[in-house]
């Protein structure tokens, strides 16, 4: 496997800064001009970067519950607070279930679904082709929208917590290649989201081994963590300090550069606060 590229067309894009207020987490996709773009403009038979400023998306936790009528109003919400609709909108799926109703519901509402799918499945079953019955169901599934989606397989795959399944990045890759190659031949659309942790960046040639080669990522992104108030924490860490990591060694392997500066936030009101930039 060769080393990250310089020279591909990845794009900027995020995913989830959580913000106690709203109960939800946003995300921020960036192109090279700045400033908001918004939902107007976003061309939903195709994914490509913003053509000026930003889209702002999210995974938005319900406070109401979690039936589909709970579910759709806690994104409501969330978009009349903003003064705004959601860009992407973020869902997860469980290994062994469905992709659900929601991206069905965001296309038809002018939303870019961004599909997580495939933590807990065992890298070397999935690329020896033992769970091909489920992954080519959710292919289906994702050809059956209609319009291409942001899919993030096995995020986070460099994390301590997540070695039982992903073993290695050799495995890892291998995976990744064959889940890529499984969509594709269901006719699946979709532009392929790689998430390590923000974290990893630090020490390239370790989250290098995850990379699954250049024309297999479309969107490279990084999850952070403020852990603080949480697992015995007690040091509170900037959103800028969180992803220095990442913006210090990611901007080489692409075309654009990130922002300057970036609005720093953790968590509203203490305690975790995952975000991810991709």
């Amino acid at each position: 496997m060769g080393g990250l590229p310089r020279d591909r067309r990845v794009v900027a894009a995020g995913a989830a800064i959580a913000v106690a207020l709203v109960a939800g987490s946003l995300l921020v996709a960036r192109s090279l001009a700045g400033g908001d773009h918004g939902i107007d403009g976003i061309d939903l038979s195709a994914i490509k970067r913003p053509a000026a400023g930003t889209w702002l998306g999210s995974w938005v936790g319900s406070r109401y519950g979690h039936s589909r009528p709970e579910r759709e109003r806690a994104v409501l919400d969330l978009e009349s607070k903003l003064g705004r609709k959601l860009a992407i909108d973020h869902t997860y799926v469980p290994w062994g279930t469905s992709i659900g109703w929601q991206p069905a519901w965001d296309l038809a509402e002018g939303r870019i679904p961004m599909i997580s799918f495939g933590n807990g499945g065992d890298t070397r079953e999935v690329a020896a082709g033992r769970h091909d019955a489920y992954l080519r169901s959710l292919a289906e599934q994702v050809r059956a929208l209609g319009r291409p989606v942001l899919l993030r397989y096995a995020y986070e795959m460099d994390g301590d917590g997540n070695r039982d399944w992903v073993h290695s990045g050799p495995e890892y890759v291998a995976a990744w290649r064959h889940v890529h190659r499984l969509f594709d031949g269901a006719g699946a659309r979709a532009a392929w989201v790689w998430a390590p942790n923000a974290s990893a960046f630090a020490d390239p040639s370790r989250v290098q081994g995850y990379w699954p080669g250049d024309g297999e990522v479309d969107w490279i992104g990084a999850d952070g963590y403020n852990w603080y108030g949480c697992r015995n924490r007690t040091d509170w860490r900037s959103f800028d300090q969180i992803f220095q990591p990442f913006y210090r060694t990611a901007p080489p392997w692409r075309p654009w550069r990130p922002p300057a500066s970036r609005g720093g936030t953790a968590a509203a009101s203490g305690g975790s606060a995952s975000s991810s930039l991709m």
